[in-house]
């Protein structure tokens, strides 16, 4: 039986702004796509992100107005519940044969119009939504590992009928041939993804250039305020005048990102240590993005040492590090640097085993086997 079936209708209600910075919901319409399936998909644009160019999507757009009213009494998620439903409502006597409802919002607006849609969880939080959503009862979901699915099922008290896990990963090219890499002449640090102050341990990134040789660089690349970046730009001036340390806040494309990061040797994945001590589900579990862009790379990573990133210590793709010491973090840069190719070796073993496209086709495959798609 053929993984794809032709002409079927797919609708996935995205229900935040940042679906620019999702790279799953893109990997999964692309792939479906690809399989001729029609794919309608429906997100929030209040300017604060850039819209996509990379699929098709139907964006609600709130006024000027509403978006500065919304904001000072502090009702975004009240808005996006009722703009959202009236848009689905409208859509409600199309036949659909598969819905999928990003994260709590997403599914609990889906499972109101349509019968068993497929919660796709992306973040865990705790939230009026997923309460609601575990009264309605969640039958299929999407996530991206059986730590997160425990964590979930434990708070929703039942396990759904059909899980399928898929990976926050990128698509890989076929034939995807990375060879090994070896690294530059001058070593190019890099932390790819959101810089924003007190959650990513941007500036114990920064420190380490204190105890790394002159020749090693490193790159903030993402989304920055205008504050925080005079904030660093104050704090860490020598280094930008030596031009060790630079900003790239230009939005690119998810199928651009892989190449992009091939110019980097290294790659800095951390999360709020206080968060990681509160023992937050959603940072210890981290599905994290930017890792496996980094891993498809072949670019090796340093990393908090947390459950969702111990994918670098089975492949041998990285350094996990418990806390953020700037020290520390130059010593495990040493030591990647030192043997970068058994590193990059590891990076290409981890980005095989958790190709999207591998991933979403079994998914897929299994709707039809299943007859769970018309």
């Amino acid at each position: 039986m053929n993984v794809y079936m032709k002409c079927n209708k797919v609708l996935i209600l995205f229900p935040d702004t940042w679906l620019s910075y999702s790279p799953s919901i893109i990997n999964l319409t692309k792939v479906m796509i690809e399989g001729g399936w029609q794919v309608t998909v429906i997100a929030v644009h209040d300017g604060s992100f850039h819209k996509t160019t990379e699929i098709n999507v139907s964006y609600i757009v709130p006024t000027r107005v509403t978006r500065k009213l919304v904001g000072v009494l502090k009702l975004f998620s009240i808005y996006r519940f009722v703009a959202l439903s009236v848009k689905i409502f409208k859509l409600r006597n199309h036949e659909f044969d598969l819905v999928i409802g990003v994260d709590s919002l997403g599914y609990l607006i889906a499972r109101l119009f349509f019968e068993n849609p497929v919660y796709y969880s992306l973040h865990i939080r705790k939230v009026l939504s997923t309460y609601l959503c575990k009264k309605l009862r969640i039958e299929r979901m999407i996530i991206q590992t059986s730590e997160r699915l425990d964590i979930t099922v434990k708070n929703m008290g039942y396990s759904p009928a059909d899980v399928w896990f898929i990976q926050n990963s990128p698509i890989l090219e076929r034939p995807w041939l990375s060879p090994i890499r070896h690294h530059q002449r001058k070593f190019k640090l890099v932390y790819f993804g959101n810089v924003a102050k007190n959650t990513y341990g941007i500036e114990n990134c920064i420190e380490t250039l204190h105890y790394v040789p002159d020749d090693v660089t490193l790159t903030l690349k993402g989304p920055l305020s205008a504050r925080y970046r005079n904030e660093l730009e104050d704090s860490y001036g020598k280094f930008i005048s030596m031009g060790r340390l630079t900003f790239d806040s230009e939005y690119i494309a998810q199928d651009k990102v892989i190449g992009w990061l091939k110019g980097f040797d290294l790659g800095f994945c951390f999360y709020d240590e206080e968060e990681i001590r509160r023992g937050n589900p959603n940072i210890i579990s981290a599905p994290s993005g930017k890792l496996f862009n980094y891993l498809a790379a072949s670019v090796p990573v340093i990393g908090s040492k947390i459950s969702g990133l111990q994918i670098l210590s089975e492949f041998g793709a990285g350094i996990l590090l418990d806390g953020q010491d700037p020290k520390k973090i130059g010593a495990a840069v040493s030591e990647i640097r030192s043997s970068y190719e058994t590193f990059s070796l590891g990076c290409k073993q981890a980005a095989m085993k958790n190709d999207f496209r591998v991933m979403a086709e079994s998914f897929l495959a299994d709707l039809v086997k299943h007859n769970v798609v018309s």
